[in-house]
């Protein structure tokens, strides 16, 4: 019991957080993993600039499990991949959007990160805000400006009316360093493809993630394994060491 009583009290507060279900508490959300791992049991892995969370039944899928907790390589024949599924709770008190849609819009960019970074990043995803109905329909229906960089040339007006997926925004490190500066933690919106309609969840930083099974926050994963930058060495020693009989 006393234990019981410990580890509660030291379960972080989540009172402020904005990952939260129907009846106002914290939403018990999940992450799915694939690929080899350092062991730590409080590190989490991303290649991305953010960490995203969903239901059991996309994270199962992003661990490479089918709906029934079987392993599935997707038709590869890798073999195992320690695969893992974390249940979590999510720390986001400030999300650059908390609604039902998978678009962020011009004037949330702007308030996220700036003038210059938002111009940056419609131009560097362009080819999701060329992709929406808006695009051709509102912005440039007459082909008139052809890009996003004319339009903010000629027409920078209709850059507020602009919008594009949200979810390249959010893998992207140029977004979420700023954001981060401007006191942004976090994104709640609807996801795509098999996640369709569903909210999707994504935090900044690993420290945000409040494992639900201990209450402990996580650690970001450091993806090179120790000893892979002797290992390269080593390789390019071999390399460039004269063949035999030469």
């Amino acid at each position: 019991m006393q234990n019981n009583k410990k580890k509660a009290e030291a379960f972080p507060d989540l009172s402020q957080t904005q990952a939260v279900g129907e009846d106002g508490k914290p939403l018990l959300l999940y992450r799915g993993e694939t690929g080899i791992h350092s062991g730590n049991p409080l590190a989490l892995q991303s290649k991305l600039a953010s960490y995203s969370f969903g239901d059991a039944r996309i994270a199962n899928i992003y661990a490479g499990f089918d709906e029934k907790g079987r392993q599935d390589y997707h038709g590869t024949d890798y073999g195992p991949k320690e695969q893992r599924l974390y249940p979590v709770y999510l720390d986001i008190k400030n999300p650059v959007v908390n609604w039902q849609d998978p678009f962020i819009e011009y004037p949330d960019l702007l308030k996220s990160v700036g003038a210059e970074v938002a111009l940056q990043l419609l131009i560097k995803h362009e080819d999701h805000v060329y992709n929406t109905d808006n695009w051709g329909s509102n912005i440039d229906p007459d082909e008139e400006y052809g890009n996003v960089a004319t339009v903010a040339a000629k027409a920078p007006d209709l850059l507020e009316e602009i919008y594009l997926d949200i979810w390249p925004i959010l893998d992207d490190p140029l977004f979420v360093n700023e954001a981060k500066k401007r006191g942004f933690d976090g994104a709640i919106y609807n996801g795509t493809n098999q996640n369709s309609r569903k909210q999707e969840y994504r935090v900044f930083d690993a420290s945000q993630v409040i494992f639900a099974l201990t209450g402990e926050r996580a650690e970001p994963e450091n993806l090179e394994p120790p000893g892979a930058k002797r290992q390269r060495a080593v390789v390019r020693e071999l390399d460039e060491s004269p063949s035999p009989g030469m």
